[in-house]
């Protein structure tokens, strides 16, 4: 089971991050997960922060929606109520800004990843649902979060090697103000 941080009460949580944290609850002690992280200045919030056993973070949001209105290329086609891609990216750009700053050499900087997981979409109900969407938000399912590794994978296979795996920018994720913060509780919860 992953180190684990909730910092949202399990019985307060809608049925769909449930779902999600069932599936990252399978993974071992080498990763971490924080559901619920809130960012302090603005109160943006993602669902989720994984960091992964040889670095990397990705910034994970959860919609239970039974339909994503997206195109085949992934554009939001749903104007602009709860456009998740956008949800997503913001609390995207401030993990990074808030875990790279004053990091020298650059190469010790930590690669972020942003997901959108869509625990009530199949392929096979949405065909069409592209496996990235705007922006390279990768976009999970059920399947790609029940075989998150692989998923985690797939996200990370376009990094530059000099930046991802990098196990030093893990241990100096945990000198960061989000990093901090998973290090504050670093007991697991199941």
């Amino acid at each position: 089971m992953p180190k684990s941080i909730l910092l949202r009460p399990i019985d307060e949580a809608n049925k769909d991050e449930r779902t999600v944290f069932n599936c990252l609850s399978t993974l071992d002690d080498s990763w971490h997960v924080v559901w619920g992280y809130y960012t302090k200045e603005n109160g943006e919030e993602a669902d989720f922060l994984i960091l992964g056993p040889q670095g990397g973070l990705m910034v994970l949001e959860v919609k239970g929606w039974e339909f994503l209105a997206v195109d085949a290329e992934g554009n939001w086609k749903g104007g602009d109520h709860e456009n998740p891609f956008l949800q997503v990216d913001q609390i995207w750009t401030w993990v990074k800004q808030h875990i790279n700053v004053d990091l020298e050499p650059k190469l010790d900087s930590i690669h972020v990843v942003r997901a959108l997981a869509v625990p009530n979409i199949t392929r096979n109900n949405l065909p069409m649902l592209p496996a990235i969407g705007p922006r390279f938000t990768h976009i999970l399912t059920v399947p790609e979060l029940e075989n998150f590794t692989t998923a985690w994978d797939t996200a990370f296979k376009v990094v530059d090697k000099r930046y991802y795996p990098n196990p030093k920018a893990r241990e100096r994720f945990f000198l960061t103000d989000p990093g901090i913060r998973f290090s504050q509780n670093p007991e697991q919860h199941g």
